[in-house]
């Protein structure tokens, strides 16, 4: 199984090559993805139509599949939060997308190591957004030098431009806010 679905997302159009095998590999979109809708932050339509954009923007950076892999499955826990949040707001999405791809990713018989870092890069994608606005030197000098973070960046860089505001446009541009400038600074001190 793993290596079909990490043939599926090495192709040049992981997206088409999803859905043709969704019922076989990927059921959990429908199940979590399809129809999850919350319009006050997602113009672009549901968590599906949203994570197409992700994954989209993921290949037209450098990438691998793992990075295709984290794209899919990073907002898969927003209809659990919606539910949880009685419908008011997606917050801790992240914390049930982990829950819910690590119980897939095990299924699926991915080992520990892949496990792992999809986990921590489904964890930690708001938090790299939070860069924006984190103020303590201390946890940002965690977040960006961590040894993934080139990967969490691939990936807040696609959910930036795959996350619409209601005129089409990307909320938010992740290269902007490593440019902010206690953030430039601290990823500067590591080099």
């Amino acid at each position: 199984m793993q290596s079909k679905i990490i043939e599926i997302l090495s192709n040049t159009d992981p997206i088409q090559r999803i859905e043709t095998n969704k019922d076989k590999y990927f059921s959990f979109i429908d199940r979590y993805m399809v129809g999850c809708e919350h319009k006050n932050f997602h113009c672009e339509g549901d968590v599906w139509e949203h994570t197409k954009l992700v994954i989209q923007n993921m290949v037209m950076q450098e990438h691998d599949w793992i990075d295709v892999l984290a794209a899919l499955l990073h907002d898969v826990g927003k209809k659990e939060a919606l539910t949880r949040n009685s419908g008011k707001n997606m917050h801790a999405h992240e914390i049930y997308s982990e829950q819910i791809a690590s119980e897939w990713l095990t299924n699926m018989e991915f080992d520990t190591q892949i496990r792992e870092i999809i986990l921590w890069l489904i964890r930690n994608h708001t938090l790299a957004l939070e860069l924006k606005v984190m103020k303590k030197r201390g946890r940002i000098h965690e977040l960006v030098h961590h040894p993934l973070f080139g990967r969490l960046t691939r990936l807040a860089r696609a959910d930036c431009f795959g996350t619409l505001d209601e005129n089409g446009n990307p909320r938010d541009d992740f290269d902007n806010i490593l440019k902010r400038p206690i953030v430039a600074e601290i990823i500067l001190q590591g080099e």
